[in-house]
This record gives structure tokens, C-alpha cells and sequence, in this order.
């Protein structure tokens, strides 16, 4: 895994996988074809965050969330190497200068850098979620949808468990 990407873990996941891989064929795909939807989604949702929550500079971050889908697994993951620092913000620290210059200049402050530095020495940086309450939003649809899939395999005669 690249050094800047992190990920949401969910509990009880891989016994779910294991339990999905012991269904019907027909319930498999129609539960991957969940996955896929609500990985898309969180991923649609997550880059609509970034947006809203006004972290947009340079475009970097929100062009490195990315999604795929393998099997019974979804994922969605941020590879910029700061994604981590506007989901979850940061403590006071001394920024390296070299890295607010062009801030700096691109936001009207040309030689501010240090006073901004100062700031964020003092206060640390806000956190702005944006994977997070995407993942929490789909969450419910996820669960809706990986019900209605079992269902529908076992009312077609599939196997369960």
C-alpha cells in the first residue's frame, strides 16, 4: 500500500466474505454487484466531500481517490500523501516552509508563509472527513442491498450458508 493511502477497516467483514464464498453462485453476483454500486457510490460521495468541505487546492487529493473491486471486495482509497491530514487534520506542527510558499502565493499571500506556519504551529489543521462520512452514508443502502441479494438467491432456490 502506497505511504500516503489509509483505509476504514470494518469489523466482522472478513467473516462476512467467508460466508458469501460458501453461497450460491447466483447470490455471490448479486452481492458483488452491491459491492461494486456502493463502492462507486462511497467513492462518488467521497470525491463530492472533498469538494464541499472547500479542500480542493491543486486537485491532487481529490484525483487520487480511486476505487476498485475485486471479488467480494470493495475498495476506496486516497493516495495523495496529505489525504490522511485533511480527513483526520493534524496537531500543532511546523510545517515545512518550502510546502506553504506556493500555497501561499496560489491563495493571495505571497510571503505569508511564515506567519501561516506560525498558525498551524500554534493550532494544527482542522480535520475535514470526506471517506469517512461517505462510507457512513452508503452504509445503510449496503446493508439493504446485500439483504435483498440473499434474499432473492434464497427465494430462488440458492444455497445459504
Amino acid at each position: 500500500m502506497p505511504a500516503g493511502t489509509f483505509t476504514v477497516r470494518v469489523e466482522g467483514a472478513h467473516e462476512a466474505v467467508f460466508a458469501l464464498r460458501a453461497m450460491d453462485t447466483g447470490v455471490r453476483r448479486n452481492v458483488a454487484r452491491a459491492v461494486q454500486v456502493s463502492t462507486l457510490n462511497i467513492h462518488r460521495r467521497a470525491r463530492q466531500k472533498l469538494r464541499d468541505e472547500g479542500a480542493v487546492d491543486t486537485g491532487r487529493a481529490l484525483a487520487s481517490i480511486a476505487w476498485i473491486r475485486v471479488g467480494l471486495d470493495g475498495v476506496v482509497s486516497v493516495d495523495a500523501t496529505y489525504g490522511k491530514y485533511i480527513e483526520f487534520g493534524t496537531g500543532p506542527h511546523f510545517p515545512p516552509l518550502d510546502a506553504l510558499r506556493e500555497w501561499c502565493r496560489r491563495h493571495g499571500m505571497a510571503g505569508l508563509e511564515f506567519v501561516v506556519a506560525r498558525h498551524i504551529a500554534r493550532v494544527g489543521t482542522p480535520a475535514r472527513p470526506f471517506l469517512h462520512p461517505a462510507y457512513q452514508e452508503e452504509l445503510p443502502v449496503f446493508r439493504a442491498a446485500v439483504g435483498a441479494a440473499i434474499l432473492m438467491g434464497v427465494m430462488q432456490g440458492g444455497k445459504y450458508g
